[in-house]
């Protein structure tokens, strides 16, 4: 019982992981974006 109930909570720690890996990626991916267009607008002024 002890053994199913640990798999169990581990199982459910992995799909947690995959879920805050997603945001994280929208994230990434957001803030990317935003400095593309913002050095296509304003290429002098990013380093």
């Amino acid at each position: 019982m002890i053994h199913n109930q640990s798999q169990i909570s581990s199982h459910f720690l992995d799909i947690q992981k995959q879920i805050w890996i997603l945001p994280v990626i929208g994230a990434w991916l957001l803030q990317a974006n935003h400095q593309n267009r913002r050095f296509a607008r304003n290429p002098v002024l990013v380093h």
